[in-house]
Formats: C-alpha cells, structure tokens, sequence
C-alpha cells in the first residue's frame, strides 16, 4: 500500500501546528482581519509566481471552466480562515485548533460519503464517532 500521501499531510500538520502558534501571537498584537489580509496577500503573491515560473499558466483558461465551484470553494475558504484568525483570537490555540481539525475531518468525511460515494468501513466510523466524542470532552 501506498501511503506517500500520509507523510504529506503529517508534514502539513507540522507547518500548520507552527502556523497556528505564530497565527496566535500575532493575533494579540494586530486584529484577526488585518493578520488575515496580510497572509493572503502573501499566498497569493507565492501562488501567481509558481504559476509563471512552473509554467502552468498556459492550462488556466481551460480551468476557469469551472469557475463557479473555484468561486464558491473560495468563498468558503476565506470564511472558514476568517473564522480560525477570530478563534485564535478569542480563543486558546491548542484546542481550538483540535476542535477545528477535528471537525474537518468529521465533516470531510460526511460530505465525501454523501456527494462523492466514498465508502468507510466499521472502522471508520468507529474512528468517526471518537473524534466527535473527542470534541465533547475537550470543550
């Protein structure tokens, strides 16, 4: 079995652990909004050169054919980062950052099951259930 995808996502789960404690530092000095503005300036500022340096500019027309879910996923994601800056603002680091992780796993896999047939097994669930059971006890 394949697992190269797990050391990609633990190696994601580090950067963003670090992320998540600089996030929360920064959070006590400027507001949660002007921090947001910020760092997507920056992604996207990384984002628009790797597209011109990798090249890959030449497939975004053919891309934009789906534009509206791109859109509709963005909208989503800015929301979901607005609402993790306003945790770390308000809230402890460590645990939000489990509630959150946790609960996008949770529905990840909810809405991967229902709009995109992927199947789990008793074990998954079983797995499922924990992580819900781990948020009730943390919070």
């Amino acid at each position: 079995m394949n697992l190269t995808w797990v050391h990609y996502a633990l190696s994601s789960a580090v950067f963003i652990g670090i992320v998540s404690v600089i996030r929360k530092s920064v959070t006590n000095s400027i507001s949660s909004t002007n921090s947001f503005l910020i760092e997507t300036s920056i992604y996207g500022l990384v984002v628009i050169s790797y597209i011109i340096f990798s090249g890959s500019y030449s497939s975004l027309v053919s891309d934009l054919r789906v534009g509206k879910w791109l859109f509709l996923s963005s909208i989503l994601l800015i929301a979901g980062i607005l609402l993790v800056f306003k945790t770390f603002e308000v809230g402890p680091v460590g645990k939000g950052v489990i509630v959150q992780s946790v609960a996008v796993m949770v529905f990840t896999l909810i809405l991967s099951f229902v709009f995109l047939g992927e199947n789990y097994s008793i074990k998954n669930i079983i797995g499922i259930i924990f992580a819900v059971l781990s948020i009730y006890m943390l919070v």
